[in-house]
């Protein structure tokens, strides 16, 4: 039985070696072409997503709109040739927050860091 268990675990590890979970519930993992996100929390967030490489030249600013939105306790599929990226990109950032109490704005920027 303890056999079952390691190679169970093990599995479980090997499954998840592109999977990124931050501690506000919101989930990414690549599949195949696309990246999936998981919104686990209890509210609406909006999001936008880049190559790292050329992140560094692209001006941008959160927005909130019915495009970027992922609802609550919903997963997104986002088709990688969707996102802005190099031919070479290793990693991609993923932005996200909630809109502020007024709906003015973003309340804090949050990222997470997921390689391709």
């Amino acid at each position: 039985m303890r056999y079952f268990y390691c190679l169970a675990l093990a599995l479980l590890l090997v499954g998840c070696d592109n999977m990124v979970v931050d501690d506000e519930g919101v989930t990414l993992r690549m599949q195949d072409d696309a990246l999936i996100v998981r919104n686990a929390t209890g509210e609406a967030i909006y999001y936008t997503a880049f190559g790292q490489n050329i992140a560094a030249v692209i001006d941008w600013a959160p927005i909130i709109s019915d495009e970027n939105r992922i609802d609550p306790r919903r997963s997104l599929t986002i088709p990688l040739e969707d996102i802005a990226m190099d031919g070479d990109e290793e990693k991609l950032l993923f932005y996200w927050w909630r809109p502020n109490r007024d709906g003015t704005g973003a309340d804090a920027i949050r990222s997470l860091v997921i390689s391709l």
